[in-house]
């Protein structure tokens, strides 16, 4: 398994006797350790140091990063504490259910133990050895199943202040605003290289992942890449997207009022969708290296006929997808908007908490 692929499906029995799957995992972090054999030294001491994290809990704090802080000898920081409701603690052997709970009563382990008495589980994730034992590893996986890192024949001592650090590392990670959203840019500077169509496609069905009322999903895609009528769609465009005339790709966004939910308020709910669909599109974009910039600048009755979108449609955005180019094209006030810092309203301004 690799480290952001998804946990597959399981079913395993826990040391009292209770089915155990991957569901149950969703919505907390997952730290899963392999040990060979329950009572044995080792695997003891490992399961002991794992059950008494439970004393302290983690609360990140943003102005303070992992390598200002200073480890104590036992890994953690003072100011670290780390929350069991947030994190499912489980250790996984080859031991039957029946060992797994007369080892937990004799160390008082406050952990959860698993039995995968098949070693299905091991094999899944890498924790077993040719010869048919299971190899002691350790796994995080987050809040939505997918492994974030792992241990690979672990060391028992030190091992426990080294998972702290990394589920700290991870934690002070999701906390921020993702990287594909942060990086974000309504770009201009684009090479007129041609991007295959299987990208494209991968863009567009990444649009169609996003939520719409009453699952209706009413958007449509009509893509632009042949040369000819590239040239005709960017006369439709305005004066001022003149940059677009480098993108090799153009995408139209349009959906019918049928398809749209009806509110007894009149709202247009069709726009929200094909809006949501959009947003999926341009940090897919981000995430595949390309640029995706969405403009509302041009004449749909020159553009609708041009693509034999229906009249009763709603052109809502022309979407210009690019391989990163040159800037030099651009005018001087375009090119200091593609090289200036964010400019965003203080989050004061625009969020309020509403209270009673």
């Amino acid at each position: 398994m690799k480290t952001g692929e998804k946990l597959k499906e399981f079913i395993l029995y826990n040391d009292r006797g209770e089915q155990v799957d991957d569901k149950s995992l969703l919505g907390k972090y997952t730290v899963l350790f392999f040990f060979p054999k329950a009572f044995t030294p080792g695997c003891t001491r490992e399961c002991i140091a794992f059950s008494d994290k439970g004393n302290i809990k983690l609360e990140l704090n943003p102005e303070l990063s992992i390598d200002e802080t200073e480890w104590e000898e036992n890994g953690f920081a003072s100011n670290i504490e780390i929350n069991d409701e947030d994190i499912n603690w489980i250790g996984v052997s080859a031991d039957k259910p029946e060992t797994m709970r007369k080892f937990r009563e004799k160390y008082d382990l406050k952990i959860e133990l698993l039995s995968d008495s098949e070693k299905m589980l091991a094999k899944e994730l890498g924790a077993f050895k040719s010869m048919g034992g299971i190899t002691r590893s350790t796994f995080i996986f987050d809040k939505t199943g997918r492994l974030r890192y792992f241990w690979e024949k672990v060391s028992v001592s030190g091992h426990i202040g080294q998972v702290a650090e990394k589920i700290r590392e991870i934690l002070e990670y999701d906390g921020k605003i993702s990287p594909v959203i942060e990086d974000r840019r309504a770009k201009r500077g684009m090479s007129s290289r041609k991007i295959p169509r299987m990208a494209v496609k991968t863009i567009i069905e990444a649009g169609t992942f996003a939520p719409s009322c009453a699952n209706k999903q009413p958007w449509k895609f009509t893509v632009i890449d042949d040369d000819i009528l590239l040239e005709k769609v960017r006369e439709g465009l305005s004066a001022g997207n003149y940059w677009a005339k480098n993108a090799p790709v153009l995408v139209a966004v349009h959906g019918g009022k049928s398809e749209d939910c009806e509110f007894s308020d009149n709202r247009d709910y069709l726009l929200f969708d094909l809006g949501l669909a959009v947003e999926n599109m341009l940090l897919q974009s981000v995430h595949m290296g390309l640029y995706a910039h969405p403009m509302a600048g041009f004449d749909p009755l020159k553009i609708k006929p041009l693509l034999r979108i229906p009249e009763n449609d709603i052109l809502i955005a022309v979407i210009a997808i690019a391989h990163p180019g040159s800037d030099e094209e651009l005018s001087e006030k375009h090119r200091q908007q593609e090289n200036s810092e964010r400019i965003r309203k203080p989050i004061e301004e625009i969020m309020s908490w509403n209270e009673e």
